[in-house]
Formats: C-alpha cells, structure tokens, sequence
C-alpha cells in the first residue's frame, strides 16, 4: 500500500471521511504514518543496515554521518581484512588500563567504543589505510514524502502503520480507552511482522572515503601493548 492507501484505510476505520476529515487532516495522517515507523525502529529496532566504512591511516575515530544518515544506533563493527568482529570496551576500560591508548596503532583492530551515536572508534588504531571496517547499525526507516510512496515494511505489516494511525486519531477524539486498544493491537500486529521478516531489513551500503579511526582495552590477545 502507498500512503494514500494507508491514509484512507486510517479514516475509514475511524468512521471520517477519506476526502474531508473531521478530527483529523490529512497531512497530520501522513505525519502519524511516519511517526508510527520511528516507533517501531526506536521499540522494535526494525531497521537494521550494513555500510562499509575505509580505515584511514592513524585515524581514531570515524563520525558515520559521513556514511549513514539515517542510523540510529551502531550495533556491530566488523574487519572486513580479517573477517573478525570487534569487541566492545568503554573508554573508563581504556583510560583504566592502557596508557596513552590513542597513539598506538596497529594493522589488526580489536575493539570499537562509542563516544556519540554517530561518533566511534577502534583500537588499536590502524596503522595503515588499507582494509575496510563493517558497521551493521540500527536505522530510522525512510519517510514518505509523497502519496505514491509506499513503506518499508512488507504489505502484509503494513497494518501495523494503519493501527497506529487510528490510535492517534482516537486519542484526538478524547477516546483514550479504544485509543489504548489500537496500540497494544499496533504493538502485536507489528511484533508478528518481526517474526515472519527475522531481523528486518538489511541494507549495504559502500561509500568514499572521507575520515580515519581508533578504539581500546583491557586485554590484548594479539601482542598489542
């Protein structure tokens, strides 16, 4: 279904009409289809995406709104080079037990830590540009801008969009209890559509180089000191 589709299946279980609305107008429908997509990437954590980031030489810390722009959260980091999953570490673990951690460098990367929801490191940094780092992230879903767009939910859990908009629009019409029903119905609609789709959505995304990276810890399997 596009969002015209969903905006009017909206009105109709709400006893309005589709091309006159009483208690709601359609640009505040659209606005609550949208809405009920961040919910469900912030409560269900729908959306899940792959970018491939270049490691820079020395570098630190990669900032990923140069490669995502729609993450949420940074799940996993990956070298690509070594096909091995970074362990993560806070910086108290780092600043605890490695002393000037930010200046050693390495060609193999064991950890990642988060310093913002867009900013992360690897430690040790790399030593040379060469290699790729795997970020699998938490995304917010695409907006629908146009009545010809449709969601990115399959067409079978798109009903989860279409209760969340009837929840809005009977708590707009002072009916809190029916209200309250819609979204436990709009929590388990969507609930069974993770189960039939696994994780979601996953997305790869391949990007330019445009910065450098760096990371800590505690215990150094590989001789780094």
């Amino acid at each position: 279904m596009n969002r015209r589709e969903l905006r009017q299946r909206v009105l109709y279980r709400l006893n309005d009409d589709p091309n006159d609305p009483t208690f709601y107008t359609q640009s505040a429908i659209d606005d609550a289809l949208n809405e009920g997509m961040e919910v469900l990437a912030e409560d269900v954590k729908a959306w899940r995406r792959t970018v491939m980031v270049p490691k820079a030489d020395g570098q630190q810390l990669y900032d990923m709104r140069a490669f995502a722009d729609d993450l949420y959260a940074i799940s996993r980091v990956w070298d690509t080079t070594y096909e091995q999953r970074l362990e993560v570490i806070s910086l108290a673990s780092l600043d605890q037990f490695r002393q000037r951690w930010w200046e050693v460098t390495s060609t193999y990367q064991e950890y990642w830590y988060s310093l913002s929801p867009y900013l992360f490191g690897v430690y040790p940094a790399p030593a040379t540009g060469q290699g790729v780092l795997r970020v699998d992230y938490l995304a917010w879903p695409k907006i629908m801008d146009d009545d010809e767009e449709e969601p990115e939910l399959h067409e079978a859990d798109q009903a989860a969009l279409v209760e969340y908009g009837v929840y809005l629009g009977l708590m707009q019409q002072w009916e809190p209890g029916r209200a309250s029903e819609r979204f436990k119905a709009y929590l388990e609609t969507f609930t069974k559509a993770v189960e039939r789709q696994g994780t979601g959505r996953t997305d790869s995304r391949r990007w330019a180089r445009t910065g450098q990276g760096g990371r800590p810890a505690k215990y150094f399997s590989r001789g780094v000191r």
